[in-house]
């Protein structure tokens, strides 16, 4: 029975932990049976009135983010469309309700990211091999087709999105930065492992965006090794010019890296978004369409200029907050601000290694948002009513 209770007991920690990944590397088909699982489990747990009482002032940038939600819903011309996107975000309160209600310890959330880390590490090797043997297969095809074509396979291989890959290895090197105020069980050799391995990953799946915050995650880092004299300055000198050099290799060695970042300027991807910029401001900066109405607008559009981009683009505006103020007008930015800033809106520390992991978090979501609406999809959605609680209570727990 006392078995049976401690590994009740760590199911929530291996489960939360492995959401984040299955949900982008396996679908979200199952995704409401994980969250079925989780509030059963939920139900079975002692204490959760007083841990959601204690942690309730963490819940209520997401209450009111589904607040808002909800209100844009009702008032929706077509609330059948409407009600359609609202079923996603449900998880954005749910998840983060079983988190803040959860009895942690500083054991139980070392599981979890211990767990997540193995995890990763196992898929990026899986990944790797995967490719080689891709590579060793297809060699003779694969030398005739475009030199950025073995790149661009790599995370179709997975079936993954290489942006939300990137934003896994991300959270994951995260995690490593902050080991040591954490003190996950990892050797030194393999926390160096894991390291390369992760910023290797990144720098192949070349998605533009995650580079650019795995960037200022880095300096974040160093900021915060230099203030506290855990980095000495020789050492921080040493490893940016490494980061310079290596960036210049990759840039002229690395087909897809190079083509993505010279065809930055011109990506077609963002050509809505004069047209939904426009429509806002025609709502005075104040209004909303009504949730799911946006695309709405934006399809009748595009089919009334006959344009041709609507065949490979879509409607997606690839901006949350585009398409958030285009929906649900200022409440739904500012209300989407409050979930992206909410793992720093009860910092009591400044930047320093025991706030670099909810710093780290906000500046995926803060900076990532500018070029995907991850938020209008289950997978980014999942992401972060799992890993912007978490983090707040890491900070919470592990700066005591």
């Amino acid at each position: 029975m006392t078995k049976l209770k401690k590994i009740h007991s760590y199911l929530i920690p291996i489960i939360l932990a492995i959401l984040p990944l299955w949900v982008v590397f396996l679908g979200e088909k199952v995704v409401p049976i994980f969250i079925i699982f989780l509030i059963i489990i939920y139900l079975l747990e002692k204490k959760k009135k007083e841990n959601f009482w204690t942690n309730n002032k963490f819940l209520l940038p997401f209450l009111i983010y589904i607040l808002i939600y909800i209100y844009y819903t009702l008032t929706s011309e077509n609330i059948f469309i409407s009600i359609k996107f609202f079923e996603r975000q449900l998880s954005m309160l749910i998840i983060p309700i079983i988190i803040f209600s959860y009895s942690w310890t500083k054991q139980k959330l070392k599981l979890l990211l211990e767990t997540y880390l193995v995890i990763l590490i196992l898929i990026c090797i899986y990944g790797f091999i995967k490719l080689g043997y891709f590579y060793f297969i297809w060699s003779d095809w694969i030398n005739v087709l475009s030199p950025t074509y073995l790149q661009f396979k790599f995370p179709h291989l997975l079936h993954a999105h290489p942006t939300y890959w990137s934003y896994l290895l991300i959270y994951g090197n995260a995690i490593l930065l902050s080991n040591k105020l954490l003190k996950i069980n990892i050797k030194n050799n393999f926390w160096w492992f894991s390291f390369i391995l992760f910023n290797i990953t990144l720098l192949i799946l070349s998605a533009r965006t995650p580079l650019l915050i795995n960037t200022f995650l880095f300096i974040l880092s160093i900021i915060i090794g230099f203030r506290k004299n855990i980095i000495k300055p020789k050492i921080i000198i040493i490893t940016t010019l490494l980061l310079v050099i290596i960036l210049i290799i990759i840039f002229n060695y690395s087909p897809l890296f190079s083509a993505k970042i010279n065809s930055t300027f011109s990506d077609e991807r963002f050509f809505l978004w004069p047209k939904a910029f426009n429509q806002i401001k025609a709502n005075y900066f104040i209004f909303g369409e009504g949730v799911g109405n946006g695309s709405e607008i934006l399809k009748n559009y595009l089919n009334t200029i006959d344009d041709p981009r609507i065949n490979y683009n879509g409607f997606d505006l690839h901006n949350q907050y585009l398409r958030n103020y285009l929906d649900m007008g200022i409440l739904g930015f500012i209300s989407l601000l409050c979930v992206i800033l909410s793992p720093i809106l009860f910092l009591k520390k400044k930047l320093e290694l025991s706030t670099l992991l909810s710093y780290s978090v906000s500046l995926i979501f803060f900076i990532g948002l500018f070029s995907e609406s991850a938020l209008s999809i289950l997978k980014g959605i999942i992401l972060i009513s799992v890993i912007a609680p978490i983090s707040i209570l890491v900070n919470k727990i592990f700066s005591v």
